[in-house]
């Protein structure tokens, strides 16, 4: 059976051309001044390069949970273009030009490289890099109107529409892995899975399906091949980007259009110029008009120049220095990242946190649906910081004790011993109850497996008097596994130096109105805002941005960091500083693995005191010290805790990193400092008004460096 889109567009095609040809024919019927050209025919080809710009997880679409970075970015294909179409002359130096065609806009995305453990063919594992692919194969018939500009003799300047409708619309997905070259997925056993294919849905604009359109432009130079002129051969480059996206129904922050560079040639027919085979002389009025243009301009420029030298703003902004952990400055410096192999543990503290007279599970300790239980790993939680891993304790309790079906729980909830919650086991009682649902309900756990108590008083964290760490449920285990640490494989990455400062100046004369400095990168044809601070009346001589606090801000690429900084004073006239670049060099672990060159491997572990303990006590602790390579070295910083970043505990946390080194003497230990005067090594890790927050501010990090071969 036809497509009738297909029909339907090819009648449209018939249409258009008809209409211009009637056009033609009624202006033909009016004698064309001596400087007309008259109606022209022609037919195009071109080949098309497709530049695809997106933000979508995938089509059809599944559970955003499992797609973590998983969004589907920049990318591009190719294709070609043919048409036909008819030139009306407006006036001498403008024509309107309707055109039908077909364009093809192909096109390949992908995601961002990420990584799992993977087989390989020798029986061994590894890490895995692998990244996600989508092909589209996509064609449309269209409507082209087009404003013709001819600034001079032969000179073809183009700017128009094109209302276009879909007539092939089908993809392709899948996940490949890139490195190791003979690895394959666990869960496919082949280097590629999740293929999918189909027709793309939704592909609907202005409630018309398969439409969308296209704001365009172009220009061309015709070359006579004939001695009358009356044929022309015209090599052209168009550029168009789509209105709207090629699929509806995306979520908010989603978006996937297309912006197409066309280059190719024209054939022309002018039947005026065969018939009066003369040859034509530029106008002086059009160079003299062109000429008012240059001149109006030049005005122009000259008094902003001149008004924005009134105005009185002056902008500096210096190359930002480096900063390195110990302090020290670093001048002109290149901004280096590097991935490595990595494995991150976090500790658990066995501790559910509710609000005052409350026995809700506060919002944000992670739940999950019955229905994820089955699909839910610990794979989700490799990007996370190590209080969001403890977040989702619940759901790691609930896993391992599906898997360890032996294993039961204690469940201690406790109030205030002193104010409204005062010896009420109600509540008390109740708050484990909550916890005891939770993992009756959603993780199908029976409840024999869980005793539910209650007890007057609880003891508090090492050096903490708040009664918020008070209400509380404890939760023990008969088997020590469930409440073990989580260790997740993963790519940890460096960053040297670990922080810019940027020192800036702003002198307004009327009064300064608003200001901001942003560093950005290029991340393929798109620029990304990896820093950004702003202000009103008044500023700071320095600011400092930590790069290594957030995976996000740390650049993808090799290249330069641009740094701007933009003023506005209060009669509205905007300046800026000269942008400062910055080199960066990006050193991928798949970049590594694929050349076999020797390496680091970079564990983090995240040690925390428990109620009424220190640090170097217990399980965790014991598990760590006795998975301490000989060959090893440790970077150690004890984290600091406080209200604000001017109340921290320094002092206590320099204290707690030196007794963690001194506790394992045979292996050799940097300590970081938290007592450097620098801003960015007071910032808050978690934040101090929840209990948790207090608790994880209080850990030990540490980073063991082993060798790999």
């Amino acid at each position: 059976m036809k497509n009738p889109y297909v029909s339907i567009l090819g009648i449209a095609f018939i249409l258009t051309l008809h209409c211009g040809a009637a056009f033609a024919q009624t202006q033909a019927t009016v004698q064309a001044p001596a400087d007309n050209d008259g109606i022209r025919y022609g037919v195009t080809g071109l080949f098309n390069y497709n530049a695809h710009s997106a933000r979508f997880l995938q089509i059809p679409r599944a559970v955003p949970e499992n797609l973590v970075d998983y969004y589907f970015q920049s990318g591009i294909g190719t294709g070609f273009s043919a048409g036909a179409f008819i030139g009306i002359p407006i006036f001498r130096w403008l024509n309107l030009d309707l055109r039908a065609s077909y364009v093809q806009r192909n096109g390949t995305l992908y995601s961002r490289l990420d990584s799992e453990i993977v087989g390989r063919r020798d029986g061994t594992g590894d890490i895995g890099i692998f990244r996600r692919a989508f092909t589209a194969n996509l064609a449309t018939m269209g409507s082209e109107v087009l404003l013709n500009f001819n600034p001079a003799a032969g000179l073809n300047v183009y700017v128009g529409t094109r209302a276009e409708w879909a007539v092939a619309k089908t993809y392709r997905q899948e996940e490949t892995l890139v490195a190791p070259s003979d690895g394959v997925f666990h869960d496919s056993g082949e280097r590629i899975r999740n293929v999918q294919r189909g027709t793309l849905p939704d592909v609907r604009n202005l409630g018309v399906a398969n439409m969308n359109i296209e704001v365009m432009g172009g220009i061309g130079y015709e070359i006579p091949i004939h001695p009358s002129g009356a044929w022309t051969l015209e090599p052209t480059l168009f550029y168009g980007t789509q209105l709207y996206s090629v699929v509806q129904n995306l979520e908010k922050d989603e978006y996937w259009k297309i912006a197409t560079l066309r280059g190719g040639v024209a054939l022309r027919y002018y039947p005026v110029r065969e018939a009066r085979f003369d040859s034509q002389l530029y106008k002086i009025k059009q160079l003299a008009a062109m000429e008012k243009q240059l001149l109006d301009e030049r005005k122009k420029i000259q008094t902003e120049l001149q008004e924005l030298r009134q105005s009185g703003v002056l902008v500096k902004i210096s190359l930002p220095d480096g900063l390195l952990a110990d302090g020290t400055e670093v001048r002109n410096p290149t901004i280096r990242v590097e991935q490595f192999r990595s494995a991150q543990t976090v500790q658990l503290v066995p501790h559910i946190f509710f609000n005052e007279n409350s026995s809700v599970i506060p919002a944000r300790y992670r739940r999950i649906a019955s229905t994820e239980r089955t699909s839910y790993n610990f794979n989700r939680l490799t990007k996370l910081q190590p209080v969001e891993v403890y977040y989702h304790i619940l759901n790691i309790i609930g896993k391992r004790l599906q898997e360890r079906t032996e294993a039961r729980l204690t469940l201690t909830g406790y109030t205030l011993n002193s104010g409204t919650e005062s010896g009420n086991k109600k509540l008390a009682a109740q708050r484990a109850e909550s916890v005891s649902d939770y993992l009756q309900d959603v993780w199908k756990i029976a409840a024999n497996r869980l005793t539910v108590t209650v007890q007057d008083a609880a003891p508090v964290s090492v050096g903490s008097d708040s009664e918020a760490d008070i209400r509380r449920v404890d939760i023990a285990s008969t088997d020590p596994a469930i409440l073990q640490a989580v260790t997740l494989e993963s790519m940890y990455q460096t960053v040297s130096p670990p922080a810019l400062r940027f020192s800036i100046d702003i002198s307004a004369g009327a009064g300064l109105k608003q200001w901001s400095l942003e560093v950005s990168q290029f991340e393929g044809n798109e620029i990304k805002t990896l820093f950004n601070v702003e202000g009103t009346n008044s500023f700071s001589k320095e600011y400092i941005w930590r790069i290594d606090e957030r995976p996000s801000s740390v650049p993808g690429f090799s290249g330069t960091l641009d740094s701007k900084l933009e003023v506005t004073d209060i009669n509205n006239r905007n300046s800026d500083a000269p942008i400062q670049t910055t080199p960066v060099e990006v050193l991928m672990l798949a970049d590594k693995i694929t050349k076999k060159v020797p390496d680091t491997r970079i564990d983090v572990v995240t040690l925390v005191a428990q109620m009424g303990k220190e640090i170097t006590e217990g399980d965790a602790w014991a598990t760590f010290k006795t998975s301490l390579s000989p060959s090893a070295s440790l970077t150690v910083e004890g984290w600091a805790e406080g209200k604000d970043e001017a109340n921290l505990s320094i002092d206590a946390a320099d204290a707690r990193a030196r007794q963690l080194a001194q506790a394992v003497p045979s292996i050799p230990s940097k300590i970081v400092s938290s007592k450097k005067n620098v801003a960015w090594m007071k910032a808050l890790h978690n934040d101090p008004t929840n209990p948790e927050g207090r608790l994880y501010n209080r850990a030990i990090r540490v980073e063991v460096r082993t060798a790999v071969p």
